[in-house]
C-alpha cells in the first residue's frame, strides 16, 4: 500500500516523523514424521511510526493494519505530547529515495515448493527418524518515509528450508534461509545427518580446561551475549560489559567480530533508517573498534552512525 505523507506534512508541517512500513508473505510446505506433506500461507503487515516534536519529545505507536496509519501517527503524536522533554535528539535521517525489486524466485510456486521438500525426504531416505522438514518462500516488502521526503520500497524474496531428524537425546538439525540464491536441499539433509551422527558420540567428560570445536549453531548461541553487549542500544543504556571500553582488547587476538549484510549468500542494501549498509568490523584481534550505532546512539555517544539498525525497527541489520 502507499502512505499518502502529503496529507501528513499538510497537517503537521513542523513535526519530524518517520514511518516504517512491513509486510510479509510466506507460503510453505511442512512435513512430519508422519510424511504429511501440508500446504501452510500466512501474511503478517505492521507499520511503525516515530514523531519528534522540537523539545526533543518523543512518540512511537505501532499498529499491524498499515492501512490506519493515520491514526498511528495521532496515536505517536499524542505519546509524544505526554513525554517529559529530552535533552538527546534522534535526528531523522537525511532525505533518501530508493526503490528496489529485488525478488530472485518469482516462478517459485508451490510445486516447487513440493518437489523440494520431496528431494530432501528422498535425500534422507529413512538413514534417520525424520521429525519435521520445511521448505518456505517469504516475500518482504519495506518501505519508508520521513519528514525530510525519504522514499524508500524495498521487495525482495528468500527461499528456507529446515530439517530435524532423530529420537530421544539423538537430534541433527539443519536450517537455511537464502535470497540470492536457492539453498542446496540435499547439503541440508546431510547436514542434519553430520549432527545426528555426532549424537551418537555422547560421552562424560571430567571437569578441566579443554580446546572445543564448535558448530556453528553452537557457536552463535555462545555469542550472543557478546554480540548483544556490541549495540549502540545496550552501551547508551549502560547494560553492556563493554561499555566505555572501545579500543581496549577484551577478547582473544584471534576473535574478529563483522557486522556484514552484503556477503555472498544475502544482502541488505539499506538500514531500516534509509542509510547504506556496508561491512562494520566490530571487534578485530580482541579489539573493540566501533559498536552497532543507528542514528539516535550515534548521536547520544558522539559515535560515528554505521548504518547497522534504526531506532524505531529491529537491531543490528
Amino acid at each position: 500500500m502507499e502512505i499518502n505523507t502529503s496529507i501528513i506534512k499538510n497537517k503537521h508541517p513542523n513535526i519530524e516523523w518517520e514511518i516504517a512500513v512491513s509486510e510479509a508473505i510466506t507460503e510453505s510446505v511442512e512435513i512430519d514424521n508422519r510424511e504429511l506433506g501440508t500446504p501452510v500461507s500466512a501474511s503478517t503487515k505492521a507499520v511503525i511510526i516515530r514523531v519528534i516534536l522540537a523539545d526533543n519529545r518523543t512518540g512511537i505507536s505501532i499498529e499491524s493494519n498499515p492501512e490506519n496509519y493515520m491514526a498511528v501517527f495521532e496515536n505517536a503524536l499524542k505519546t509524544a505530547k505526554a513525554t517529559p522533554p529530552n535533552n538527546t535528539r534522534a535526528d531523522i535521517s537525511p532525505r533518501i529515495t530508493h526503490s528496489a525489486d529485488n525478488k530472485t524466485f518469482s516462478n517459485f510456486n508451490e510445486d516447487e515448493l513440493f518437489s523440494s521438500a520431496e528431494i530432501m525426504r528422498s535425500e534422507l531416505d529413512n538413514k534417520a527418524p525424520l521429525l519435521n522438514l520445511n521448505v518456505s518462500k517469504m516475500i518482504s516488502k519495506a518501505q519508508y518515509y520521513n519528514s525530510n521526503g525519504s522514499d524508500i520500497k524495498v521487495e525482495e524474496d528468500n527461499i528456507s528450508a529446515q530439517i530435524q531428524i532423530g529420537k530421544n537425546h539423538r537430534l541433527g538439525t539443519a536450517v537455511t534461509s537464502l535470497r540470492l540464491k536457492k539453498p542446496d536441499f540435499k547439503a541440508l539433509v546431510r547436514e542434519a545427518m553430520e549432527y545426528y551422527n555426532y549424537s551418537k558420540k555422547l560421552a562424560k567428560i571430567k571437569s578441566g580446561e579443554y580446546d572445543v570445536l564448535f558448530c556453528h549453531d553452537a557457536l552463535m548461541t555462545v555469542m550472543q551475549p557478546i554480540i548483544f553487549s556490541l549495540t549502540g542500544d545496550t552501551v547508551f543504556e549502560k547494560k553492556s560489559q563493554y561499555a566505555g571500553k572501545l579500543n581496549e582488547k577484551v577478547l582473544s587476538n584471534k576473535i574478529i567480530l563483522a557486522d556484514n549484510p552484503l556477503h555472498k549468500n544475502n544482502h541488505s542494501s539499506f538500514d531500516c533508517e534509509g542509510y547504506k549498509t556496508n561491512k562494520t568490523t566490530v571487534i578485530n584481534k580482541g579489539v573493540i573498534k566501533t559498536f552497532l550505532h543507528d542514528s539516535y546512539t550515534s548521536k547520544a555517544l558522539n559515535a560515528l552512525n554505521t548504518h547497522n539498525s534504526s531506532s524505531i525497527m529491529a537491531k543490528p541489520s
